[in-house]
């Protein structure tokens, strides 16, 4: 009996060169399929270990680029039929919801009672939580509000062997389960496929502002620096080469200086004071033009975002760092693009010491450009790891993937990431291939 015949699955079907769309670094899995329910979705999972097939999740499709070619394609699981909110207190700041839900539906929910999830990745709207889950993506407001690790309270996952388990639980002094919940952020499903979430929610601040302000490159450290141990706590801090800045900002910092993007909120008069403050230190430190932008700037801030990600064939690269190492890091992916003749765009999260490099050949991608790319690939991961920090290639064609590691040497903790792949998906079974050294 076929699988065909043995799954009674919704959406289930063979593939054809007219869902190529969904092909991943090329690899057009056999099936697709999309479970309406958690008993639908164990059901192809364990049907799938039993028989030795690999199985890829997807969810809005905006991470796919991130990691290996897959291993093994040979069913895709469409995870956007399960959206449904389990359960929601606002009064706690709890919420219990399905993860194939996108960003954007949440954050809309959300909003009508004032809260927000702190989460602001690139292509949020069309985000899926169990995609950004699985990536650890996060955007500017990780400074203020930290990253997935800081906000997921409770877990539920269909296993390798597509048995249903939960850790945590639904209320945030629940900490039962709170190192499993870990385990599968950043996993990029390759332990489970996460399909339910709890969250923390914060309220919404009150009134924001944004400042922009363009600065020589040691200007902006040392505003970097006065700022972030000051006790004015900005929202999100971001830094933008001149063409981040043209695309993103509209602005143009001037030669040789770079835009910084300064997010601030609180109460009317708390805020006040603090954009006050701001301009004054953004000013001592060098700023050679300040401008302040009232209100939420959500559009600006969305722009920020959605440049830490790649459009087509371009290459985006994930360099983090110390965080007193952040401009410096800015400076060394620009000196090392303009040395391979690459056209970069850069922007760094000046809270967080990560700093992304969109990369595009102006000429299409030749033999000879690929090994430059490669090269500065091996540079800024030299660079990057002799300054304690490290290295993805985030997304970029599968010729370049040939020829690079994209996730780079783990040190010590593949051993544990080995033995957690062998323990809890044994078969290969989850994404076969795509995670760190091929797991």
């Amino acid at each position: 009996m076929s699988i065909d015949q043995r799954l009674q699955v919704t959406g289930w079907r063979r593939t054809s060169e007219a869902d190529r769309a969904l092909a991943v670094d090329g690899v057009l899995p056999g099936y697709v399929c999309a479970p309406a329910s958690v008993e639908e979705l164990s059901q192809v999972v364990a049907q799938a270990n039993q028989d030795g097939l690999g199985v890829i999740p997807r969810g809005g499709g905006t991470r796919m680029g991130l990691g290996f070619p897959p291993a093994a394609a040979d069913i895709l699981v469409q995870t956007t039929g399960l959206n449904r909110v389990i359960d929601y207190e606002p009064a706690d700041l709890t919420l219990t919801i399905q993860a194939g839900a996108t960003l954007g539906e949440v954050q809309r929910l959300l909003r009508a009672e004032g809260q927000f999830l702190a989460l602001d990745p690139p292509r949020a709207e069309r985000s899926t939580l169990g995609g950004i889950i699985a990536s650890n993506a996060s955007g500017p407001l990780r400074l203020a509000y930290g990253s997935a690790r800081d906000l997921v309270i409770g877990t539920r996952v269909v296993n390798a062997d597509g048995v249903v388990s939960k850790a945590g639980g639904r209320v945030v002094k629940n900490v039962a389960g709170y190192d499993l919940n870990k385990l599968y952020i950043g996993s990029l499903g390759t332990v489970g496929i996460v399909v339910e979430l709890s969250f923390k929610l914060w309220p919404l601040p009150p009134a924001q502002a944004t400042l922009l302000a363009a600065f020589p490159p040691e200007g902006m450290a040392a505003a970097v620096s006065e700022l972030l141990h000051s006790p004015l706590g900005p929202l999100a801090l971001d830094a933008l080469s001149p063409s981040a800045a043209a695309s993103v900002a509209a602005v143009d910092p001037g030669p040789g200086r770079w835009l910084l993007a300064a997010r601030l909120g609180g109460s009317e008069r708390a805020l006040a004071r603090q954009v006050a403050d701001v301009e004054r230190l953004f000013g001592s430190a060098g700023a050679t033009e300040v401008q302040r932008l009232p209100g939420e700037c959500a559009e600006l801030w969305t722009r920020m975002a959605d440049h830490a990600s790649a459009e087509g064939d371009q290459v985006l690269l994930r360099l983090a760092v110390p965080i007193s190492r952040a401009t410096a890091a800015l400076g060394q992916l620009r000196t090392l693009a303009a040395e391979a003749g690459m056209p970069a765009s850069l922007q760094g999260r000046m809270g967080s010491g990560v700093t992304y490099a969109r990369l595009a050949p102006p000429a299409g991608w030749s033999d000879d450009t690929l090994g430059a790319v490669a090269a500065l690939v091996e540079r800024a991961r030299a660079w990057a790891v002799a300054e304690g920090g490290s290295l993805v290639v985030e997304a970029a064609p599968p010729a370049l993937k040939a020829r690079v590691d994209v996730w780079g040497d783990v040190g010590p903790s593949l051993r544990v990431m080995r033995a957690l792949k062998e323990q809890l998906d044994p078969r290969g079974t989850l994404n076969r291939g795509r995670f760190v050294a091929h797991i």
